[in-house]
């Protein structure tokens, strides 16, 4: 997973570039609850990502070697269709971002040890979104992510 998500990140840090993910089904609104975090001094909150081509997007805009956004649409508390923004750190072990109810959401590599064991969905997927509360997978809230070509 390290090798990876530090490639990807590091390309989108030196290139600027958006990469674009297809989201799929793994993620059930009814039993994942909406979790809330800040970016840019505004709240933001996802329980589910809308599923399909282009509904994510991971980009590097500020140009920090450990920082990268995630551009994900979601649906609000009132059912409509928005996106939101995911501050993610960058460390040698993964890409993450902090949620309240001691929850993190991180980007998964399927190709690692670690994921491929420990999460369903990476059987059928290159990268998955989750969500940790207390260390522990929340299964019902995880999700594939897969790269979109560019071709």
């Amino acid at each position: 997973m390290k090798s990876i998500i530090l490639a990807v990140a590091l390309i989108a840090i030196v290139s600027a570039q958006t990469y674009n993910f297809t989201v799929s089904q793994g993620c059930n609104p009814k039993y994942c609850q909406r979790n809330f975090w800040t970016f840019n001094n505004t709240q933001a909150s996802m329980d589910c990502p809308v599923v399909g081509e282009g509904k994510a997007y991971l980009s590097n805009p500020t140009m920090s070697p450990s920082e990268m956004t995630l551009q994900i649409a979601t649906l609000n508390k009132l059912g409509k269709p928005q996106n939101v923004f995911v501050p993610l750190k960058v460390n040698f072990v993964n890409i993450e971002a902090e949620f309240d109810h001691n929850t993190t959401f991180s980007i998964q590599n399927c190709q690692e040890a670690w994921a491929s064991q420990n999460i369903p969905l990476c059987k059928n997927h290159t990268f998955v979104g989750i969500r940790k509360q207390n260390n522990t997978v929340l299964g019902n809230c995880t999700f594939g992510l897969d790269a979109v070509s560019p071709f």
